[in-house]
């Protein structure tokens, strides 16, 4: 299920689905950002 656009700005990530759509993993898309999956997630505190 596609998550919903964000409330106060309408912005949606797709980070989800088009990987998923292409066949590619989250190494796929770090690779090509020349990039660690630990720059793309982070852990913070919970609103």
């Amino acid at each position: 299920m596609p998550a919903l656009p964000d409330e106060d700005s309408g912005i949606h990530c797709r980070l989800d689905e088009l990987p998923e759509q292409r066949g590619m993993t989250l190494r796929a898309i770090c690779d090509a950002l020349d990039c660690d999956v630990g720059d793309l997630l982070v852990v913070g505190p919970t609103p």
